[in-house]
């Protein structure tokens, strides 16, 4: 795209040091507008792993590190970057950096803001502080009907200024093709076995210890399945692997479940699993699923957060209820022993993310909103 001086130029705020889906998807716009010709420069913190990303990729971004609730250094280096960069959108990726961005936009009013909720709320934020804050944003991005619900009912945000927009999939990136048998071997699976894969980081609440439960279950009924857990620890939040290896020697699991640590072939596991399970807690979107639908991999998950607004059960996936291993067990089970059912849910997973969650299709969604300008 040819950039003239009226380009949009944005200001994307991540003030997290943390590294979870909500920083993959600050790296992830950074990287697809840049390589589209947009002008994007990115706020966070030095030393975090999201900064780290941005110097590896080349990307333009400033450090700006904000310690505290409210930080005036950081409220200072924002106002001094948007005027330098003479910033038309600014977009966060975590409502609390609303403390720093609101005063940082007091004499800007020519800028747009936008937010993506990330997270789903459980506390009313109404009072005359949250009103200030969110009076000044203009458009609140949700990734689905159950998410926009809980916003508009705890944030004093008009429903019309909160818009849908799905995470998408590359489906040029995740693909049935990439399915392989040696991957399949460096996960411990043999001719025959029923490959089962768990992604994501390895954490109490994203259920992995249920799956190491439902296996038990599953290799008692005499079925030849093989587990995958792909993922490494929560920064900052040992102890949960010492534990799932506990539990698996306990078990007596060693044969059937392994624990592969961090691993970067990401859509070749996906597109070599027969079965993708997803047992969180709760999730606001679960961008595997999307991974695992491109990849025309049958998905169990858990009926949490805003799973069902993307897994139809019994359509394109089968959901079961959170922190339950019998219910997993015996969804799983089905697919295990029924090929038709696997592979029915699987197309149908693989249509819907073609006609609901494909690039192309949620980039035009999202351009139109980051890059309007503000109507004052």
């Amino acid at each position: 795209m040819n950039m003239t001086s009226s380009s949009p130029r944005l200001l994307q705020v991540c003030l997290s040091h943390s590294w979870g889906g909500l920083e993959m998807a600050a790296f992830e716009l950074a990287r697809d507008m840049h390589s589209r010709g947009f002008q994007i420069l990115t706020a966070c913190p030095l030393d975090s792993r999201l900064g780290d990303k941005m110097r590896e990729a080349r990307l333009g971004h400033i450090a700006i590190d904000a310690r505290k609730y409210v930080d005036p250094a950081a409220v200072l280096r924002l106002r001094r970057a948007i005027r330098e960069h003479q910033i038309s959108n600014v977009v966060l990726h975590q409502l609390r950096d609303l403390w720093h961005i609101r005063p940082a936009l007091i004499g800007f009013d020519h800028i747009r803001l936008a937010g993506f909720a990330h997270i789903f709320l459980s506390v009313k934020k109404k009072g005359v502080g949250h009103q200030w804050l969110y009076e000044r944003m203009d458009d609140l991005i949700c990734l689905t009907e159950i998410q926009k619900r809980n916003f508009a009912a705890h944030l004093p945000v008009p429903e019309e200024r909160i818009h849908i927009v799905p995470n998408p999939v590359d489906m040029s990136v995740f693909r049935p093709e990439r399915r392989s048998q040696a991957v399949r071997e460096s996960l411990g699976a043999r001719s025959g076995d029923i490959l089962i894969g768990v992604i994501g980081r390895l954490d109490q609440a994203k259920g992995q210890m249920e799956t190491v439960e439902a296996a038990r279950v599953l290799v008692d009924a005499g079925l030849p399945v093989k587990i995958a857990l792909v993922g490494e620890e929560t920064l900052n939040l040992k102890g949960t692997q010492a534990r799932l290896e506990q539990r698996i020697h306990a078990l007596k699991l060693e044969t059937v479940v392994r624990l592969t640590g961090y691993r970067s072939d990401t859509a070749d596991i996906i597109a070599s699993l027969d079965i993708l399970a997803m047992p969180s807690w709760a999730e606001t979107f679960g961008r595997v699923l999307l991974e695992a639908m491109a990849s025309r991999t049958a998905i169990v998950a858990t009926n949490a957060g805003g799973v069902p607004d993307i897994i139809q059960d019994g359509v394109d996936g089968l959901l079961v209820p959170p922190q339950m291993s019998v219910p997993l067990a015996e969804a799983l089970r089905r697919l295990v022993v029924d090929t038709d059912l696997r592979a029915r849910l699987a197309e149908a997973g693989y249509q819907r993310a073609r006609r609901m969650y494909e690039l192309g299709l949620v980039r035009a969604q999202l351009d139109a909103l980051l890059t309007a300008q503000r109507l004052r």
